[in-house]
C-alpha cells in the first residue's frame, strides 16, 4: 500500500513501548524472589509461543507488510491515527498498572510470600486493568495496520487468556485476602471502572 510507511512507523513505535514495559517490568519481576504458580507448565508454554508467534508475525508486517496484504482492511486514517492514540493510551495505562503491581507482579498467576492486595492507581477502579490495557493494544494492532489478522490474533489471545486466568486470579485473591479482597470486589468493576446508579 503506498503511503503506508507512515503506519509501519507508528505501530512500530507502539511494538517498542510494549517490548520495553514488559521487558523491564519481568526483569524486576525475576528479581523480586521465588513465587508459587497457580499455572501449569503446558499453559504457561503455550502462552509463550503465542506470545512470541504473534510478535513475529507483527515484525513481518513492519518489515514485509506486502506478505500480509491479503489481510488489509479499508479504513479512513483518521481511525488509524485513532489506533495509534488508542496504542499510546493501553501502554501508558500498562505501564502504571505494572507500577501499581511492583514486586507483585510476575507473568504467570502466582503469589509470592509477601504479596500484597494492590488497590491503588488504576486499580482503584478495576480488578484486571491489565487485561483492559492488552485489549486497547489488540485494537491498536487493528487499527493502525488496517489488518484483521494482526488485530484480531493479538485480540484472541488476549481473550483465552483472560477467560483461562480470570476466575482463578479472582479466587486465589479471594482465599489469599479474605473479607479485604470481597470489599474491594464489591466497588470494583472487573476490567473497568463500575458505573454508579
Amino acid at each position: 500500500m503506498p503511503g503506508d510507511a507512515r503506519y509501519r512507523i507508528l505501530l512500530g513505535l507502539v511494538i517498542a513501548g510494549l517490548v520495553v514495559v514488559r521487558s523491564y517490568h519481568h526483569a524486576q519481576s525475576l528479581r523480586a524472589g521465588p513465587v508459587q504458580r497457580f499455572e501449569s507448565p503446558l499453559n504457561m508454554t503455550l502462552r509463550a509461543i503465542a506470545g512470541f508467534a504473534g510478535l513475529a508475525l507483527l515484525i513481518v508486517y513492519l518489515a514485509k507488510p506486502e506478505w500480509l496484504a491479503w489481510a488489509a482492511i479499508p479504513l479512513r486514517p483518521w481511525l488509524r491515527w485513532a489506533g495509534f492514540v488508542l496504542g499510546i493510551a493501553s501502554l501508558a495505562l500498562l505501564a502504571w498498572v505494572h507500577h501499581e503491581l511492583g514486586r507483585n507482579f510476575s507473568g504467570t498467576l502466582h503469589l509470592r510470600a509477601e504479596h500484597t492486595l494492590v488497590t491503588s492507581g488504576p486499580y482503584r477502579w478495576a480488578r484486571h486493568p491489565m487485561y483492559t490495557a492488552f485489549y486497547g493494544l489488540g485494537l491498536a494492532f487493528l487499527l493502525v495496520p488496517a489488518n484483521w489478522l494482526l488485530g484480531g490474533i493479538v485480540l484472541l489471545s488476549v481473550t483465552a487468556v483472560m477467560i483461562s486466568r480470570v476466575n482463578k486470579e479472582d479466587a486465589l485473591m479471594a482465599e489469599r485476602f479474605g473479607q479485604q479482597y470481597r470489599a474491594w470486589a464489591a466497588h470494583t468493576g472487573r476490567f473497568l471502572p463500575r458505573l454508579r446508579t
